[in-house]
């Protein structure tokens, strides 16, 4: 895999042309806090940052319940367990690819990275609902396409609205976050088993992602909206 992520960066083609800077870099500007307070400052970036967090929760409380969930739950052998793990994948390639189509505007970005999450979490719920392994497929195959086109317009979206001189920070606080929050899930999602259902807490995935998405969602537009339109029209100044 390491070979092949090397000869994937030798065939990239990329326009830019770094400068070389004159003046010094501004104590301020090399604040390690700086990355953090962007995104939780920049309206775009805000509820993307938010929502996919709460997601990644989500997701991982699910990969622990998901073996016990196949296995037991619907009596499926180990090999439909390795093939829903397949469709998963598939499917994140396929969204991946479609996500070469994606536009690097901020707002649609936003909008996209938002809707994939909300259908992922009633994917993931409707998941919980199953009563025989072969309904699961489908639903894991769209869900990993969604998952794949998060992640393109997420990483995009950061890339984009993020100054470059900031854009190591900006990226190394996204990984602590994403990081932590897979950790903790894992650990969480040990807590619930302990406590619920697997079935169940494929459901409750399921709901606290919606939940987020339906109340942050529609106040994080609002401002990003806001926010877009006014720099387009400091742009047009």
């Amino acid at each position: 895999s390491f070979a092949l992520a090397g000869v994937g960066t030798l065939l990239l083609r990329t326009d830019r042309r770094p400068q070389a800077k004159v003046s010094h870099v501004e104590r301020t500007e090399r604040d390690l806090s700086a990355g953090v307070r962007l995104l939780f400052h920049d309206p775009l970036i805000r509820p993307v940052v938010v929502t996919v967090t709460v997601f990644m929760l989500s997701l991982g409380a699910v990969n622990v319940a998901e073996v016990f969930f196949i296995t037991r739950t619907l009596h499926a052998s180990a090999l439909f367990y390795g093939l829903v793990g397949t469709s998963f994948g598939v499917g994140s390639v396929a969204g991946a690819l479609v996500s070469r189509r994606l536009k690097q505007d901020p707002l649609a970005l936003v909008r996209t990275a938002l809707i994939c999450v909300a259908v992922i979490s009633v994917l993931l719920g409707g998941v919980g609902l199953m009563e025989h392994v072969v309904y699961v497929f489908p639903l894991m195959a769209v869900t990993g396409v969604a998952v794949g086109v998060v992640n393109v317009a997420a990483s995009t979206l950061f890339a984009v609205q993020t100054p470059e001189e900031l854009r190591g920070r900006v990226f190394a606080a996204i990984g602590a976050m994403f990081t932590s929050a897979e950790i903790t899930s894992m650990v969480l999602g040990g807590v619930l088993l302990t406590l619920l259902a697997p079935r169940t807490i494929f459901q409750l995935a399921g709901v606290v992602s919606i939940l987020t998405v339906g109340i942050v969602g529609p106040l994080e537009m609002r401002t990003s909206l806001r926010a877009h339109t006014r720099a387009r029209r400091l742009q047009g100044d």
